[in-house]
């Protein structure tokens, strides 16, 4: 049996290609549909930098997209709530932005 099993040893070549990853990212059950196009791939995983020599992301390199892009997802919707609570123009408005400028 599988189960229980840890991922990297049920897919031991895990890699991931721009066109695996948008192909997914098509078939979720969301609204809307996601389009992955191949300027955001390069986006997201920094041009070649986090690409193995076949062009695609491997397990570690995924997980750190993946984290990456939540922190900016995390950092976008709070800097929209502050914004819209008037916050942005206090002292903790303050601190979050040069937090949110010391990350990027």
């Amino acid at each position: 049996s599988t189960e229980g099993a840890e991922p990297s040893s049920a897919q031991p070549n895990f890699f991931l290609s721009y066109e695996r990853l948008a192909e997914g990212l098509r078939k979720l059950d969301l609204e809307p549909v996601i389009h992955l196009s191949q300027e955001d791939f390069d986006d997201i995983t920094c041009g070649t930098d986090m690409l193995d020599l076949n062009g695609g992301l491997n397990r570690q390199s995924f997980i750190l997209v993946i984290r990456k892009q939540l922190r900016l997802f995390v950092q976008r919707k709070l800097s929209n709530e502050l914004r819209d609570e008037g916050f942005v123009e206090s002292p903790l408005g303050t601190v979050i932005y040069n937090l949110k400028v010391l990350n990027n």
